[in-house]
């Protein structure tokens, strides 16, 4: 039970790693591919829990998220392949309670992972309780869940007057890569600001949306246009 990105979405992993190659000294760049999945452990399950595929550099980039036992997967487990994952805030509470989470496995879908950190409490945002996922590297969600396209980049600017260059830049380097303007949406935090009551992607705007606008300093969004 899980959803993917858009099946019209253009932006692939690949994307974002080049990205991340070409902007790596004025940007910290994180690909996300999001889905909707079951989590379980041992009999207990815990439904519709937001799957994210991410990479290592998460945390750099979407400064919401903190550790608060363990940490993020490392560079080095995402290239080795490791099924290891860090956990949300509800999904600990529900599954653990207080106890100590990592070193434990859960299921993530019908695959076993390991996790390694679990993420500090970030609340609901609109009605989506933020806290009910769990993290993998993005590597696996392709190899294991088959979704390939991102649903979006989120980027952080090093400073805010880098925020233009690094704008365009992205755009240039994708429509290099068998991408058109039209593929593509670049938002910055301000713009997604004024925008935000008219989006309807509720679960965009919850994990990925509102993680550019709380970099108020050089957050970018690259999304998949519908």
């Amino acid at each position: 039970q899980s959803m993917g990105a858009p099946v019209n979405n253009k932006l692939t992993i690949q994307h974002g790693k080049i990205l991340q190659e070409r902007l790596s000294t004025i940007a910290q760049i994180a690909p996300e591919v999001e889905s909707v999945t079951n989590t379980k452990y041992k009999n207990v399950i815990n439904k519709n829990t937001y799957l994210i595929g991410t990479t290592y550099n998460y945390p750099k980039v979407v400064t919401s998220v903190k550790a608060m036992q363990g940490s993020m997967f490392t560079l080095g487990q995402e290239q080795s392949g490791a099924k290891v994952t860090v956990i949300g805030y509800s999904v600990y509470k529900k599954f653990f309670d207080g106890k100590r989470a990592v070193g434990q496995k859960i299921f993530i879908g019908d695959k076993n992972y390991l996790i390694v950190g679990v993420i500090e409490k970030m609340g609901s945002f609109m009605g989506i309780d933020r806290d009910n996922m769990v993290v993998i590297p993005i590597e696996k969600i392709k190899s294991e869940f088959g979704i390939d396209r991102l649903t979006e980049i989120i980027v952080n600017a090093k400073t805010q007057e880098l925020v233009p260059t690094v704008k365009k830049q992205i755009s240039n380097i994708l429509v290099k890569n068998d991408l058109t303007t039209d593929d593509f949406n670049i938002q910055t935090g301000q713009s997604m600001l004024d925008t935000v009551a008219s989006i309807t992607n509720m679960l965009s705007i919850a994990l990925g949306g509102i993680a550019a606008i709380s970099l108020l300093v050089g957050g970018i969004g690259v999304a998949n246009i519908m």
